[in-house]
């Protein structure tokens, strides 16, 4: 209950939060028994999630400057709730048609670099 009051709420909770949420949910699950709307509500939070931060990830050069320590931990913990989630027994009884999370990371790093390119090399041709 906690992990969908926190992760729907606002975008911005800090990852380490979000990060302990997901630790509890993942120690609790097999004791915990969900009806179908339950299970459903919990799908849609992780999926929510899930493509919020791979917006987060696709933005990476700007959001989280490496030079930035604050920002870089953010992205950090963000990585690491990602990672937990993706080995998670909630999310694959939840979401079991989902597409491996490590894979929709690499892509959204991919095509944020391309993206990036392409806008610096606008800058400089414009």
């Amino acid at each position: 209950v906690r992990w969908l009051a926190y992760s729907r709420t606002q975008p911005g909770v800090d990852p380490r939060v979000l990060y302990k949420l997901l630790t509890t949910l993942e120690n609790t699950w097999p004791v915990e028994v969900l009806s179908r709307e339950e299970e459903e509500w919990l799908a849609n939070s992780f999926n929510i999630f899930l493509d919020y931060s791979l917006q987060l990830i696709k933005k990476h050069r700007i959001l989280f400057p490496p030079h930035h320590r604050p920002s870089m931990s953010r992205l950090e913990h963000l990585l690491r709730c990602l990672g937990l989630l993706s080995s998670m027994k909630a999310y694959w009884k939840v979401c079991p048609f989902n597409k491996e999370v490590r894979g929709e990371i690499i892509q959204s790093v991919k095509k944020g670099t391309q993206e990036w390119y392409e806008d610096q090399h606008k800058g400089m041709a414009g």
